[in-house]
Order: structure tokens, then C-alpha cells, then sequence
């Protein structure tokens, strides 16, 4: 294929918030930190080296009144101290105490991976926004019941590399309005490259299910979500923990007829790029511009600008910033929420094929 440039398509800012406004997604406008008129009550829940950045993040926001007010939380009373220092908020040690908390409107979740499901499904009870440190869910069977919880209410459901979902919804429409034709084939990559020197098991597996997690999201967003009919999973043990994978290739037949596969490991070389292939063009996914190939040889490069939403900032503040505009946008929710839950009961099913039929090399 020859790229040509008479063919180069530029979405500007305006061209963006334009586009979002005919999906229905309304004009997105940022004034740093972000516009917000809900002004939520927000505890941050684990305040490790996650938890402080996300602590950090929410001060700036309750001073710039994004955020009415800020608790924190840490069975361990240092971190709870530094957090309380950094932020000069209220503090608990007990984390069921801030979910239950009726002036606590959100939550924000950066404990161990293993606590992440119990602590989620007590904030969609008490019918509390949530944002966690992905992974969601280490297992099929809670990530469904995670799924199914999410969808009984109207609250927001937050993970890592929700920032996307704006960048990406010009290229959803593009999706939705057959540009691509049939969709039949995909690629996606997870980078990962601590699997080997996880501790145990459970970090090791949670590391696994985030990295899937995140590599399969930008297609789940695209795509507005997926139901996979069948997931198989060859990977290679090599000096990782037994019954995980060091690194593995996936297959995923969705019931729509594309099929997507995952590659996932450490070292994957950075000039890939996620892939979505339809019968009339291809979709190259890339951070600040993407290309849509033609079948008949010709090359669209699409200018979306930075997927960032507050220019200048850090991704956890991009990250927060993404999660509390849908909680102040309720139309823009389901959609954003489908397509997380996708991504995550789909790294889940990788996994677990993976220890149910992969040979172990």
C-alpha cells in the first residue's frame, strides 16, 4: 500500500467534539482539571504507590472544585498518614467504613489485586461510582458477576486506560457507519514485562489479566464491546510461575465474526500497532494518529490529536479526569462500561484457556 497524502483526513479538536456530538456523546470541553458539575465526594481505598498518585491527582481536583471532598483509606497507618499529609484529608483504616459512608459519593480502588472484586461489587451495592486499578476480576465467573452488577444500576465503572474511550469515539463511528465494511479480523498487543518476577501466583496472574486487560481495550472500545463464542490460548512457561504463562498467543472468535487475536508477553517490539480489518479497509490504532487502510491501496491518516484531556498532565490525572467526566455525564456510561467489562472477561477467559488446554513448554 502507498500512502497517499491527498487522502489524509485531519480531525481537529473541533472536528472531534463535533463527531462525538452526532454519536450523541454531547461537546466535550476541558478546562484544566476538568469541567465538572456533579462535584462528587471521593475516597481513595489503598494508598500505596498507586493510592498517593490517585490522592495527588484528587487534591488538585477538590481545589479546583471538580471534586467536593476527599477521604483516605489504609489498614496500614503509615500509608494512611502519608496520604492524610499529602492531602490533608479525613482517614479511615476501614475500607467497608468508606463504602458505607452516605456522604461518600465514588471510590477509588489501589489495593492489592485479589481485594479489587469484593471491594467493587460493595460500591455497585451501596450504589457508589467506582474506579480500580485494573485488573477488575482475576476469574471468568467474578468478572461476569461484575459485569452483571455494573449493569442493574447507573454508576460508573473506572480502570486504567479508560482516557480512550474519548479519543477512540471517532473511530467507533467510523466502525458503526460501515466504513470498514464487515469486520473480520483483528490484532492486539499486551506488553508486559514483569511476569517472571512476580512473587506469587496471585500477582503474577493479576499482572497477566491487567496487561490482557489493557491490550484488549482499545478493540472492546471500538468495537462497543463483545461476546466472545470461543477463546483459545497456547503459551509458554519458562522461568515464570508454574501454570502461568512468561508470554501467549490468543485466539478470540467473537459472535459477530471477527476473529481477534492477542499477543502478550514481555519485549514485544514497539512498532506494532492494534489492527482491525474489515471487507472494505483496515484500522491501524496508533496514540496520535491512526491509518485507515483502503482496500483499493489507498492511505487515510487520521489526525485525532492527543488522547490526553487535560494538556499537560500526567496519565493518572487523564485517567481521573475520563472517569469523573462520566460521572458527570450519565449518557456516555453504558457504552464506556460495556466495553471495559469486554475486555476484562475476555483477559479473564485468555488466561483461564490457558490453564485448561496450553501445552507448558
Amino acid at each position: 500500500m502507498h500512502a497517499q497524502d491527498s487522502m489524509v483526513m485531519r480531525v481537529t479538536r473541533r472536528d472531534f467534539i463535533a463527531t462525538t456530538a452526532m454519536c450523541g456523546l454531547g461537546a466535550l470541553t476541558y478546562s484544566p482539571p476538568i469541567n465538572a458539575h456533579t462535584q462528587p465526594s471521593v475516597a481513595v481505598i489503598g494508598c500505596g504507590q498507586r493510592g498517593l498518585r490517585h490522592v495527588d491527582t484528587l487534591r488538585r481536583f477538590a481545589r479546583g472544585q471538580v471534586v467536593r471532598s476527599l477521604l483516605v483509606c489504609d489498614m496500614n497507618p503509615e500509608a494512611l498518614s502519608r496520604a492524610q499529609a499529602i492531602s490533608g484529608a479525613k482517614g479511615t483504616r476501614d475500607w467497608e467504613r468508606a463504602v458505607e459512608d452516605p456522604a461518600v459519593d465514588a471510590l477509588v480502588i489501589a489495593t492489592p489485586a485479589a481485594c479489587h472484586a469484593p471491594m467493587v461489587l460493595a460500591a455497585l451495592d451501596r450504589g457508589k461510582h467506582v474506579f480500580c486499578e485494573a485488573p477488575l476480576a482475576l476469574d471468568v465467573r467474578t468478572a461476569a458477576t461484575m459485569a452483571q452488577a455494573a449493569s442493574m444500576g447507573s454508576m460508573v465503572v473506572g480502570a486504567c486506560g479508560l482516557e480512550m474511550f474519548f479519543h477512540l469515539q471517532p473511530l467507533a463511528t467510523l466502525a458503526r457507519q460501515g466504513v470498514l465494511g464487515d469486520l473480520r479480523w483483528g490484532h492486539a498487543y499486551a506488553q508486559q514485562d514483569e511476569f517472571a518476577k512476580a512473587a506469587d501466583p496471585q500477582t503474577a496472574r493479576g499482572q497477566i489479566v491487567a496487561a490482557t486487560f489493557k491490550g484488549l481495550l482499545p478493540h472492546m472500545m471500538i468495537l462497543g464491546g463483545a461476546s466472545p463464542d470461543r477463546v483459545s490460548t497456547l503459551g509458554m512457561v519458562s522461568a515464570g510461575i508454574p501454570g502461568l504463562p512468561d508470554k501467549f498467543s490468543a485466539e478470540i472468535s467473537l459472535a459477530s465474526g471477527l476473529t481477534l487475536m492477542l499477543q502478550c508477553g514481555g519485549h514485544l517490539p514497539t512498532e506494532l500497532f492494534p489492527v482491525l480489518r474489515g471487507t472494505r479497509a483496515s484500522l491501524e490504532l496508533r496514540s496520535h494518529r491512526s491509518l485507515l487502510h483502503h482496500n483499493d491501496g489507498h492511505i487515510e491518516r487520521l489526525y485525532l490529536g492527543s488522547p490526553a484531556l487535560v494538556p499537560g498532565a500526567d496519565p493518572t490525572t487523564h485517567t481521573l479526569a475520563a472517569w469523573l467526566t462520566l460521572v458527570d455525564r450519565p449518557a456516555l456510561r453504558e457504552p464506556c462500561c460495556k466495553a471495559l467489562f469486554a475486555a476484562q472477561l475476555i483477559a479473564c477467559q485468555t488466561v483461564e484457556s490457558f490453564q485448561a488446554n496450553a501445552l507448558l513448554i
